[in-house]
């Protein structure tokens, strides 16, 4: 069940949290940042505690001050010398302390469920409550920002020496992908029992628009390109915009979903959608033959995974965890990052062969139902957390 869901710490008071005395259900608080990605996967645990009976939920979306947001902006200098994660998780564990010593009871809680490690500063301060036990919900770290987007080490060993301290005081990590939980297991040595894949998964199961029929181009039209992502340039918008432009103008429509650029209305066969809702976005993919992720910087990208569900097949960057749903040969086709001419080539391949086409995007479809099915995702990360706070106590590797 959830007992309240709330911005910050609104309207949490004794009528709003868990009883003192645990009397039957799990009490689990989750504080979870909504930026980004993040925010549909906190949607998703709401969603699948309500109808929880041996959960007794109580959801804290974070929403930081405007002067934390812009004292933790990023900053123009190359190889995260701008320190902006380490700067965002000492502000923002200035706020979230606070709340621990006014709204927040945490002997009204069993299990904190914290989204990401860059809000968890504030649960090493909570030693004196040896009850209570820590899962950490996470998309990646430290080690695989300088090994993969190319920070520099020394850059992210400040934010390292806290994420660490975090992870071993955790009794649960909670990984998005495989990548990030190899990295937790490796890079940490943390415990593969302490370390579970806990993916965002896509609703299959409900009265769903993820089950809209792929619509079939009519003759003479040309096939259709998606890109979705509202970071232009990071995403490498800009650079399929140039390939497009160079190669396949007339040859296929391009469609860009998103906002974080200007649109080039005399560019030649492209549809700019802009930053529209969400269900529009979701209403428009089925009439996409392709969809093109060639980003410079991600983790995995949840329009990958959306794209996928929709049975669109993909040309996407071989980077992080993208090749957790980009599986090269079955799904789609990966490129190397800023590889423009393997990107020309992998969409030429697509545009050439309906038939594979065809039978990548069927086999994204199936590899979500198998991997990213909301249905057994979220249980599972969920049963974790009843048996941490049904458990024997917290289990902690030495700080």
């Amino acid at each position: 069940m959830n007992r309240i869901s709330t911005i910050n710490t609104r309207g949490l008071n004794d009528a709003t949290l868990p009883p003192p005395t645990r009397r039957g259900p799990a009490r689990v608080l989750f504080i979870s940042s909504v930026i980004l990605g993040f925010r549909r996967y906190a949607e998703q645990l709401e969603l699948w505690t309500a109808d929880r009976d041996d959960i007794d939920a109580v959801h804290i979306r974070i929403a930081m001050p405007f002067a934390v947001r812009a004292a933790s902006a990023t900053w123009p200098l190359p190889g995260g010398w701008d320190l902006h994660s380490y700067r965002y998780l000492l502000l923002s564990d200035l706020v979230i302390r606070r709340w621990f010593h006014g709204a927040i009871d945490c002997n009204r809680f069993d299990v904190i469920h914290w989204m990401t490690q860059g809000n968890a500063k504030s649960m090493l301060r909570l030693g004196a409550h040896r009850h209570l036990r820590h899962a950490v919900n996470i998309d990646g770290t430290s080690d695989l920002d300088w090994k993969e987007f190319g920070y520099h080490r020394a850059a992210r060993r400040p934010f390292r020496r806290v994420e660490r301290r975090i992870f071993e005081q955790c009794s649960l990590i909670a990984c998005r992908n495989a990548w990030a939980a190899r990295s937790v297991h490796e890079d940490f040595g943390i415990p593969q029992q302490r370390v579970m894949v806990a993916r965002s998964g896509m609703p299959l199961t409900m009265p769903s628009k993820w089950d809209a029929p792929r619509e079939t181009p009519s003759d003479g039209a040309l096939p259709r390109i998606a890109f979705v992502g509202n970071t232009w340039a990071r995403k490498g918008g800009d650079r399929l915009l140039r390939v497009h432009q160079e190669r396949f103008a007339d040859r296929a429509e391009l469609h860009y979903f998103g906002k974080g650029h200007e649109e080039d209305r005399s560019a030649r066969n492209v549809v700019w959608h802009g930053f529209i809702p969400h269900d529009e976005v979701v209403r428009l993919l089925p009439t996409m033959d392709l969809a093109v992720f060639p980003t410079n910087e991600d983790q995995l990208p949840r329009a990958a995974i959306e794209c996928a569900a929709l049975g669109i097949p993909l040309v996407a960057t071989r980077l992080a965890a993208i090749p957790e749903i980009c599986v090269d040969g079955r799904t789609g086709i990966l490129i190397p990052p800023g590889d423009d001419a393997a990107m020309a080539a992998a969409i030429d391949t697509m545009l050439a062969d309906p038939v594979l086409r065809e039978r990548f995007g069927r086999a994204a479809r199936e590899l979500v139902e198998s991997e990213f099915d909301a249905s057994k995702t979220f249980p599972a990360l969920l049963d974790r957390l009843v048996a941490l706070a049904d458990g024997p106590g917290p289990t902690r590797s030495p700080a």
